[in-house]
């Protein structure tokens, strides 16, 4: 999950904490709140916790029965979340391990940035995406179609030969998509769309889909209802900022809410 400040994006993201280790601590060291964590309600935004817990006790033998105790506190406002395992061994000894979520913040083209996290953000956030990459703008693209239920393939960066991906659909059906990373006030031409009606022609392909982070011209919407009205063979989709926005509708991670973490300094 994340948020954006300062051209950065925050995500929660997994500590591993040794057992004498202060949750507290480490919770300070994250979100920048002195608080006794009491595991009923989030010590990021105050909400209550989701409580998930397992107690799984079987026997590996006479005398040697095994217990584990497997509790995980989410918040479902913000995501923040700590989780331990505690296991004890019938013939004595026990093994316990704890791990937390903490705050880390990452450049909004950082390969280290999860898509979906991306997306997730971008959805709530839609005017960074004019702060994205070409490149990264393609993957969020192909990601949003590898959710929807496509298999995807990003083509080389400096070879893409007219398109940027190529869907497969469930029967196997190719899709070329081009992607147009503009700025909003850069609107997409008629000639990218007669561009791309020549690669399908040349490829083979009867399906297209034009993505663009701004809009179209006049005279692109008409070429592209001009193909699918006297040819039936090919078919080009256009897809502008507000139904790309609809589509990150495939994201639904929990985010921390802006206006908490507006409150901690550090941050």
């Amino acid at each position: 999950m994340s948020t954006e400040s300062n051209n950065k994006i925050f995500v929660w993201r997994s500590k591993t904490a040794g057992w004498d280790e202060s949750i507290n601590e480490i919770i300070k060291e994250s979100t920048g709140i002195d608080v006794q964590a009491d595991f009923e309600s989030c010590p990021f935004c105050r909400c209550k916790y989701i409580n998930s817990y397992e107690y799984a006790p079987f026997s590996e033998g006479v005398g040697r029965g095994k217990h584990i105790c497997d509790d995980k506190y989410e918040c479902s406002y913000c995501g923040f979340w700590f989780h331990y395992i505690w296991q004890y061994h019938g013939m004595g000894g026990e093994e316990r391990a704890q791990y937390v979520s903490i705050l880390k913040d990452f450049d909004i083209n950082s390969s280290e940035l999860e898509l979906d996290e991306l997306g997730t953000h971008i959805k709530r956030n839609f005017n960074d995406v004019y702060r994205l990459t070409s490149r990264k703008f393609e993957e969020l693209v192909g990601d949003i179609f590898k959710c929807s239920g496509y298999e995807v393939r990003l083509t080389q960066e400096s070879h893409d030969g007219g398109f940027d991906l190529v869907l497969l659909d469930k029967n196997g059906a190719q899709i070329l998509v081009e992607c147009k990373r503009y700025k909003a006030s850069h609107k997409v031409s008629v000639e990218t769309v007669r561009n791309l009606l020549g690669v399908q022609l040349i490829e083979g392909v009867k399906k297209a889909k034009l993505i663009t982070s701004s809009c179209f011209t006049g005279d692109a919407i008409t070429a592209s209802n001009r193909v699918s009205a006297r040819n039936k063979t090919f078919e080009i989709d256009l897809i502008d900022a507000s139904k790309l926005l609809m589509e990150l509708d495939v994201y639904n991670k929990n985010l921390p809410p802006l206006h908490l973490l507006d409150r901690y300094s550090g941050i």
